[in-house]
């Protein structure tokens, strides 16, 4: 029992003497070299360690005291070969593979280790490996790190990347969250190792279109800017073409980006759509409000008893009016002047009041003055009256106050300068006397008014003419008569008319009125009384002559009975009635009884054609006579040209063409009917049949001659054999080679060709590929990169191939950007020249950790030191903050330092035992137990276990017996 607690008593044993002889160190924090008076030791935190390549870890240094106090003192690193291994402030890198020591110094102190730097034959697998994901969804990845013999290595961290974070982003550790449509790579990495997956995001139809808001107002002349969200069945927010309309566009507009501008007031619906769905808000359109009310009148006073309109304009913020809105008008005095809702102001007393209209909430006031209404001047119409003798004419009296409005109920009187010519009554009825003039007067009060009167014969209304109408024969006499009335019909005497005629050629007329016939036709015979006409109607017949003797007989003559072909003659036909009387002025039409012999024009011209006998007739009202022609027959024109035609003088073996043969006499007139003989000059190569049909047999020349009378002609043809018929011979895919990065695409052509090194159009190839895990092909020959490495692509047709080599390589990948830096504290609490490791993690705007990149340590101040590797060691008491900085980007850690124990008073306390250890003081594998001043340190005693430390605060006492 008592070896067993020797370790733990041995390590409080040695602590108490540290306390008890703590007043004999130095601060350490003044320290910068060892102390040569000291016995520092300086020991590694590993005699021999390993590393992969390419990667990092950490190796510390600790100095102690002979008591076994930590010192801070300088620290000298490096490495025995770096190219095998590096080492920066305690950090140490495997360069290459092999093995090299390491060695930290501090003056005369030092100590070494060996690192053995490890191949790094990790690999890292990412799976999915593909994944195709719905725009809006999140796929979570596994990153798995494998040894090289398959076995799975642990790890801590991945930093995830996503190739484009504008398509899709982390959220989480291997969760990735889509975004937008596009086919993207994300990558998995970890101690120099990095695995890849490719990703299709598409889009998901829409299902829904929402607008927000979905009911609003908007003014009239202004804008409103509406959003749309667009959803898939499942409710993921979804990209897509977005078509805006408006369900009155005279209402309201709305452009391609949701923007409503208000044009008139009024209800419209405004659509959104995209694809099959569609949907909508409610847009009230409302007028502006008003921004001031103008008031205006024609005038500023209205008279007792009557009325002025008064007109509100409610204006806009641009001083432009608006139209529809409700005006309310109120006068300031009723009793004085009123206004209805209209704005018609009525005055009522004499005064003043105030008229003011409201708009929207504005006022507009104006004064109005009332006053009473007096007569100002009296006006009589009409102002020159004519009147008919023994007729009557109403004239009017008008009085009118200062504004020149009537004053109506005026009393007026009326009187007559000449009641013998004009006499009026006390209503102002005129009535004529006898023909001549008088001054009529109307009075009202003082104020007078006169007109000049004149009294006129009746005037001729309406002229009668008798009789209306007449019929008289040529030569012929007849007189009429013309009455004149006035307005009520009353015959007219001692009028005298003027008479005229409007035909005299027809008919003429004398001054009383005796029309005389002329000529046959229908003249007016007019009667003028004092302006006044009337018409009468004459019509003048003239007896019909007797009708033309009919034609009895028809005689044709010829200028020659006998013509050569082509020769003409003149027909003449002689026309005479019943008593052999000739007729002349007939219409004649001329026929010929054979027109192929001769023909006759209509005017009777004779023209040969044929020879032959043929009769020329002539037809004029039913009766007909005719005359013989004989035409000469003409001897036959001979041959003098001949020619052979043909489609094609060029023939394949088996072909036929059918000649044509053209004949012509010595005037270029073309022959017809004429025999034709055919012949050719070699049978064996083509023949020829008696209507011109050649027969190609064998390929050669051959001559085909056509002969008529003594003309003849002679063509030569050529017959070829058939071509023969084309093979594929070759195929060539271009380009011959292609180099992509994965996910490009490379369109492939192919072309054949036959023996003859003809391209063969039309041919259709099959397109494969020899590795589909590098690179795939459409029937296109659209080449499309899957997987680094490279494939043969081929096209094929009729057995022949032709090839495309394609090399395939993974994309680029852009470094992460350091988004934070995190540091942690192997201890958050240490003491005077003790130690804790910092480390610092960055990571990506998406979380993902980012190693391999260069840590910038700072702080400590006073208090503490950081050295390049993130050791820190405690200065002084108190509390320090450690910065580590990583690409730009910082992050920070607290740290506590508590002062040692100070060496208790020689007055207060008992010298401790001297205590001579004969033993090595054994190395910390506990925890570290401090007990602070006033703390129970029997307590850390009882529950210490083996390997623990107790460390005792600096200043405390503790009095008593102990027991361990």
């Amino acid at each position: 029992m008592i070896k067993s607690l020797r370790p733990l008593f041995t390590a409080a044993a040695a602590i108490l003497a540290l306390v008890a002889c703590s007043n004999d160190e130095s601060d350490p924090s003044q320290s910068v070299g060892p102390n040569p008076e000291q016995r520092l030791t300086l020991i590694l935190s590993a005699d021999t360690d390993s590393v992969p390549e390419a990667t990092s870890k950490p190796l510390t240094a600790r100095v102690t005291d002979q008591t076994g106090l930590l010192k801070s003192v300088p620290i000298s690193w490096r490495s025995t070969d770096p190219t095998i291994v590096s080492v920066s402030e305690g950090m140490v890198t495997g360069v290459a593979t092999g093995s090299a020591f390491v060695i930290a110094s501090s003056g005369s102190l030092a100590d070494s280790a060996r690192i053995i730097v490890t191949p790094n034959d990790l690999t890292l697998d990412v799976q999915p490996s593909a994944a195709a994901v719905a725009q809006g969804d999140t796929v979570t990845f596994v990153a798995t790190l494998r040894s090289r013999s398959g076995d799975i290595i642990s790890v801590n961290h991945y930093a995830w990347t996503s190739s484009d974070t504008a398509a899709a982003e982390f959220i989480d550790l291997g969760a990735l969250k889509t975004k937008r449509e596009g086919d993207i790579s994300v990558s998995a990495e970890t101690l120099n190792r990095r695995g890849w997956s490719r990703v299709k995001i598409f889009r998901s139809p829409v299902a829904s279109v929402t607008i927000t808001p979905n009911t609003a107002n908007v003014y009239k002349g202004e804008r409103l800017e509406l959003d749309v969200t667009l959803r898939d069945q499942g409710g993921r927010l979804v990209e897509g073409d977005v078509s805006w309309g408006s369900t009155d566009f005279t209402k309201a507009t709305v452009t391609q980006d949701g923007v409503v501008r208000g044009l008139s007031v009024g209800t419209v619906v405004i659509t959104a759509t995209s694809g099959a769905k569609t949907g909508s808000a409610t847009i009230n359109v409302l007028d502006a409000p008003a921004a001031s009310v103008v008031l205006s009148a024609p005038t500023d006073t209205v008279l007792v008893g009557l009325d002025v309109q008064v007109s509100a304009t409610p204006l806009d913020a641009g001083g432009n009016p608006i139209s529809g809105r409700t005006i309310a008008y109120q006068s300031s005095n009723a009793s004085i002047a009123t206004v209805t809702s209209s704005g018609v102001v009525k005055g009522l007393a004499d005064g003043s009041a105030n008229i003011s209209a409201i708009v929207d909430g504005l006022i507009a006031t104006r004064k109005m003055n009332v006053r009473s209404r007096r007569a100002t001047r009296i006006a009589v119409s009409p102002t020159a009256p004519s009147v008919t003798v023994g007729r009557q004419s109403q004239l009017v009296a008008r009085v009118y106050d200062q504004i020149d409005v009537e004053m109506n109920s005026q009393p007026v009187a009326w009187s007559s300068s000449n009641p013998a010519v004009m006499s009026v009554s006390s209503t102002g009825l005129l009535t004529a006397q006898a023909a001549g003039s008088a001054t009529i007067r109307a009075t009202s009060g003082s104020l007078a008014s006169s007109v000049e009167a004149s009294a006129v014969s009746a005037p001729v209304a309406s002229v009668q003419v008798s009789p209306a109408t007449l019929s008289l024969q040529a030569g012929g006499q007849t007189a009429l008569t013309a009455s004149a009335f006035d307005e009520s019909g009353n015959l007219l005497s001692g009028r005298v008319a003027s008479w005229s005629s409007q035909n005299p050629t027809v008919a003429t007329v004398s001054s009383s009125g005796v029309v005389s016939a002329i000529a046959a036709g229908t003249t007016g015979i007019v009667a003028n009384i004092e302006g006044r006409t009337a018409t009468a109607t004459i019509s003048v017949n003239v007896p019909p002559p007797p009708p033309p003797a009919p034609v009895a007989s028809v005689t044709v003559l010829l200028g020659s009975s006998v013509l050569n072909v082509d020769g003409t003659t003149q027909a003449t036909a002689v026309l005479r009635d019943a008593q052999g009387n000739q007729l002349t002025g007939r219409s004649i039409t001329w026929m010929s009884l054979d027109t192929t012999v001769a023909r006759v024009s209509s005017s009777g011209l004779v023209t040969a054609r044929a020879g032959g006998t043929v009769a020329i007739m002539a037809r004029s009202e039913n009766v007909s006579g005719s005359a013989s022609l004989t035409v000469n027959t003409p001897a036959p024109a001979p041959v003098a040209w001949i020619d052979l035609l043909s489609p094609t003088f060029n023939l394949m073996v088996g072909q036929q063409v059918q000649t044509t043969v053209v004949l012509e006499d010595a005037n270029d007139n073309v022959l017809t009917g004429r025999t034709v003989l055919y012949a050719t000059s070699n049978p064996a190569i083509l023949s020829v049949s008696a209507t011109g049909v050649i027969t190609a047999i064998s390929a050669g020349s051959a001559q085909v001659t056509a002969s008529s009378g003594s003309a003849s002609i002679s063509r030569t043809f050529t017959v070829t054999a058939p071509a023969p018929t084309p093979v594929l011979t070759t195929i060539t895919v271009s380009p011959a080679t292609a180099a992509l990065t994965v996910g490009q695409t490379q369109q492939g052509s192919a072309v054949a060709k036959d023996q003859f090194g003809a391209t063969m159009n039309g041919t259709t190839f099959t397109w494969t590929t020899s590795n589909a895990a590098v690179a795939t092909v459409s029937g296109s020959g659209l080449v499309t990169a899957t997987g680094a490495g490279t494939a043969t692509i081929r096209a094929a047709a009729s057995g022949v191939t032709g090839s495309l080599s394609v090399t395939v390589t993974q994309p680029a990948q852009t470094p992460a950007t350091v988004a934070s830096v995190t540091v942690t504290l192997s201890s958050s609490s240490i003491l005077v020249a003790g130690t804790t490791q910092a480390t610092a993690v960055a990571r990506d705007a998406q979380g993902n950790t980012i190693t391999g990149r260069p840590v910038t340590w700072s702080g400590g101040g006073s208090l503490a030191s950081v050295s390049g590797a993130g050791l820190v060691t405690g200065l002084a008491a108190g509390t320090a903050t450690v910065t580590a900085t990583i690409d730009g980007k910082s992050g920070s850690a607290t740290l506590t330092i508590s002062a040692p124990l100070p060496p208790p008073s020689s007055s207060s306390l008992a010298e401790l035992p001297r205590v001579l250890l004969n033993f090595p003081y054994p190395a910390k594998t506990g925890q570290t137990i401090v007990v602070s001043s006033g703390g129970d340190l029997q307590a850390a005693l009882n529950t210490a276990q083996r390997g623990d430390e107790i460390v005792l605060a600096a200043g405390a006492t503790f009095t008593g017996n102990f027991v361990l």
